[in-house]
């Protein structure tokens, strides 16, 4: 009768206290992305989710020009690429130095976040790939068709006779 006692007693302490279980944040945005190209790989993974980011703040184009004049950046200025792709810097150097470059009003807070999400996860070397899928998909959503045109030239002389 004792084990019949403590089992009711347990029974209803375990109803009587509050769960412990995790409950999970709700969505940020109920508006579903729809990204107008499936891309594969990590900058594929990164370029959605800035896009995703981007389309829920509508600063689409606003990032497109911003990532259009970082990507010029870093390919005229090789301290910039040396930058991004030294290994021997430590993430936290790394993300300090990213917040202190975009600290300015210049660019956008989903700019900003997203380059601070990259040196925290260490894939400030893929930025150029990433900024290139981006592009990718900006072209995809504006449902331009990218083409490249092959023409054959032919050179004939024209003979002027007197």
């Amino acid at each position: 009768m004792a084990s019949f006692t403590s089992f009711n007693l347990a029974k209803q302490l375990l109803t009587s206290v509050p769960k412990l279980a995790r409950s999970y944040a709700p969505p940020a945005s109920t508006k579903a992305v729809k990204v107008p190209l499936a891309l594969h790989g990590i900058e594929g993974r990164y370029a959605t989710a800035l896009f995703g980011a981007a389309s829920k703040q509508q600063t689409l184009e606003k990032v497109e020009a911003e990532l259009s004049k970082i990507k010029i950046a870093i390919e005229k200025d090789s301290k910039i690429r040396n930058f991004l792709e030294d290994p021997s810097l430590s993430r936290k150097n790394k993300k300090a130095s990213i917040e202190a470059l975009l600290k300015d009003g210049k660019y956008s807070e989903t700019t900003k976040n997203f380059f601070v999400v990259l040196a925290e996860n260490g894939r400030l070397p893929v930025t150029t790939k990433i900024i290139n899928s981006f592009q990718s998909l900006m072209v995809a959503n504006r449902g331009e068709v990218p083409v490249t045109i092959i023409t054959a030239k032919v050179d004939f002389k024209r003979r002027i006779y007197n």
